[in-house]
């Protein structure tokens, strides 16, 4: 008899404790039907970057060429290449901060 009131009181207090079956089912997470991992996942199925930008591309001219390449009447248009490069890295918080 003891050990039946030991039982019935642990199963008493185990019912406390555990939420009921209805709850507890919504608590799961629902099965899938084949799980994939990261690496199993395309790129296109996967969550973006937070921070994404697209620029058009530098001046491939102002890439290949030497400082003496460069014309007096081109330093304005490789002036503005330069901020613009310079403000896309801004956006996506590529400077640390002194």
């Amino acid at each position: 008899m003891q050990r039946s009131s030991r039982l019935s009181g642990s199963a008493h207090e185990h019912a406390k404790i555990s939420p009921p079956a209805s709850r507890r089912s919504s608590l799961l997470v629902p099965p899938v039907a084949h799980a994939q991992n990261r690496f199993d996942t395309p790129a296109s199925s996967r969550a973006t970057s937070p921070v994404t930008i697209r620029i058009s591309p530098p001046n491939q001219r102002f890439l290949e060429c030497t400082e003496d390449d460069i014309k007096v009447s081109e330093v304005g248009e490789l002036l503005r290449e330069y901020k613009r490069m310079v403000e896309a890295v801004k956006v996506m918080g590529g400077f640390h901060q002194d």
